[in-house]
């Protein structure tokens, strides 16, 4: 049998992202954990103790009391455990969050699903490029949302301006989502900055959706040492139109656990609950008990200041690796990524596509910037305007950073030397 096996009322549903990219690694015989690869292309981070950060955890116990169906919106403990953590870090002298403020979902791509599943028919502003989930939420709901992009430049890390923002919220956009810290460019705003936004989306009834997996992955500020959030930035919990996705995936380093939050009015929690109940029927109740040590606000603040001194230094070094080697790096003051133009090197790495090939050649893994390119309702035509950029992740440890700026750096020699 020739063709696609497909039977004809399955869609064929591409990969996408970060997933696109592994594929092809896979295809080249990379495997997890296999030591002769660099995996800049990962999307966690590095997962040993680090220096003064809170103690990892070596096993998950198991008793009757969660062996069973937990609630779809969360074990009341871990939501109540969520809520004191935002309490703790963005509500000092303001009306606080409860755990009716709290939805746990099995992770980011879930919760980020329930969310989209709950909105009903509107316009919904997008940032590009962005988080792949986020289009692909678009694209699914594309009956009754009608993504609009709301444009920024790549020297402002391609994130809207706040005044565009703002008459975008003030033209009547029922919703604006993205992630912040962004992922891919390693943009963000301002603390100032997202006050503002946040303010106008208050002001002009706009759901401000914001992915903040990041968000303590913070650099390049005299309070760096914070965490971002635009909950710290919400008057009244329970009516500003203001909600936040967040888990313990990056913040504190445990991916495989596949545990998410979402943070906003009850009203919508609630909703987002119920739309959980008939898509995922919610998330792994004995992992939900095994996180609360982790989300005690002194552990997390412990791992929060851990992981940004040890990756602000490999964002040092990639970003001056890199750049050494002829690449443009936009801003990175979040996430641990580095966006990167490479029209400045020799052809063909000037191409994203022939690059990441050449790489994959040295056992590199990188991850295109087209594969953020945001385009859920199919309106480009062309190639993407982000054809000369990659995305480069210093999640693995400080080493493999190290050896994989030397094979860069035969990659771009080879292709220099072949040009002359």
């Amino acid at each position: 049998m020739s063709g696609s096996a497909l039977p004809r009322i399955v869609a064929h549903v591409p990969a996408t992202g970060v997933l696109a990219a592994m594929q092809a690694a896979y295809a080249r015989g990379f495997t997890a954990g296999d030591p002769s690869w660099v995996n800049f292309g990962q999307g966690q981070p590095e997962l040993d103790p680090l220096p003064g950060g809170a103690p990892r955890p070596v096993s998950v116990p198991l008793d009757k009391a969660v062996e069973g169906y937990g609630p779809v919106p969360g074990l009341p403990a871990m939501r109540e455990a969520v809520a004191a953590l935002v309490n703790h870090r963005f509500r000092a002298g303001r009306a606080p969050y409860r755990a009716a403020h709290v939805a746990i979902a099995g992770g980011g791509r879930a919760a980020i699903s329930r969310l989209f599943a709950a909105l009903g028919p509107g316009r919904v502003g997008h940032a590009s490029p962005d988080y792949p989930a986020i289009a692909e939420g678009l694209a699914r709901h594309a009956a009754h949302l009608v993504p609009v992009h709301v444009a920024g430049t790549p020297e402002e890390g391609f994130l809207p301006r706040v005044e565009v923002l703002e008459r975008a919220f003030a033209d009547g956009l029922d919703a604006f989502v993205a992630s912040h810290p962004n992922n891919p460019t390693a943009a963000r705003w301002s603390h100032e900055e997202l006050e503002r936004i946040v303010a106008a989306a208050r002001r002009h009834g706009t759901l401000l959706v914001l992915d903040e997996f990041y968000g303590t992955y913070v650099y390049d500020e005299p309070d760096e040492d914070r965490s971002i959030s635009g909950l710290e930035y919400v008057v009244d919990p329970d009516r500003d139109p203001v909600v936040i996705v967040d888990g313990l995936t990056k913040a504190l380093r445990h991916p495989g656990w596949r545990l998410a939050w979402m943070v906003g009015p009850p009203d919508v929690v609630e909703v987002v609950s119920r739309i959980g109940g008939a898509l995922d029927g919610g998330a792994n109740a004995p992992l939900q008990r095994a996180s609360l040590d982790a989300l005690a606000p002194a552990a997390a603040e412990a791992e929060a200041r851990a992981v940004r001194a040890v990756f602000r230094a490999k964002r040092d070094r990639l970003v001056s690796g890199l750049e050494a080697l002829g690449v443009r790096v936009a801003p990175a003051r979040g996430t641990f990524y580095a966006f990167c133009d490479l029209s400045g090197l020799p052809a063909p790495l000037r191409d994203a596509d022939a690059f990441f090939e050449a790489a994959l050649d040295e056992r590199v893994i990188t991850v295109p910037g087209r594969l953020f390119d945001m385009d859920p309702g199919h309106q480009q035509s062309g190639p993407s305007p982000l054809a000369s950029w990659l995305r480069f992740s210093y999640g693995p440890p400080m080493a493999v950073v190290e050896e994989g700026l030397s094979r860069l750096a035969r990659v771009v020699a080879a292709a220099a030397a072949a040009g002359a």
